[in-house]
């Protein structure tokens, strides 16, 4: 989880980033408004609960 010094909010699984080559410059994973900037990054572990949902949703899909 990402989060800004203005309020915004990112949070994405790592598996879900692309990996790049390594002649890329990176992978962008927020636009920061002008005089924003990154106030924490956290680790968020998911429950088993969370977990077995997110597997039943993409059943579903």
């Amino acid at each position: 989880m990402l989060l800004t010094t203005k309020g915004q909010s990112i949070r994405t699984r790592v598996k879900e980033i692309r990996e790049t080559g390594r002649s890329a410059k990176g992978v962008k994973l927020v636009t920061l408004a002008e005089g924003d900037s990154i106030l924490n990054i956290a680790r968020i572990v998911e429950t088993d609960e969370e977990v077995e949902a997110a597997a039943i949703g993409e059943e579903t899909e």
